[in-house]
């Protein structure tokens, strides 16, 4: 784990027997039903994501490269879900190649200023503005 440490969490999480599902599991407030870190671990991953790539916060964290890329799978699942449908009048669009070989990336931005991208598209092809 993180800079030579561990922690281990370990819990009797009650199990129900619903008529109509079946035995289930209790969802506990500190973690993801389909994660076996806790909430706070997989911000603390997030967090590093920000600043470092996949390999690098494997290797940190003391993690495989498919358990940090399903953290971030998950995060950006629940994000996606919490997204509110926006009512954009204005739109600026911004278009950059990158590597050489044309590659290119689309962001569509809502404007005034300060709204957060209303899309993005990374594309071989430069006239990707109509699939948006």
């Amino acid at each position: 784990m993180c800079a030579g440490t561990s922690s281990v969490v370990i819990a009797d999480v009650p199990r129900v027997k619903c008529p109509k599902h079946g035995v289930r599991t209790v969802s506990v407030s500190w973690a993801d039903r389909r994660s076996r870190f806790t909430g706070a671990y997989e911000a603390l991953v997030i967090d590093w994501l920000k600043e470092a790539s996949i390999s690098a916060v494997s290797r940190l964290m003391g993690l495989s490269w498919n358990a940090v890329d399903g953290i971030m799978q998950r995060t950006v699942k629940r994000g996606l879900a919490r997204r509110q449908e926006q009512t954009v009048a204005q739109i600026g669009v911004d278009e950059t190649s990158f590597r050489r070989r044309h590659n290119y990336a689309t962001i569509a931005k809502g404007h005034p200023i300060g709204h957060g991208p209303v899309c993005g598209r990374r594309s071989q092809d430069k006239y990707t503005y109509g699939l948006v």
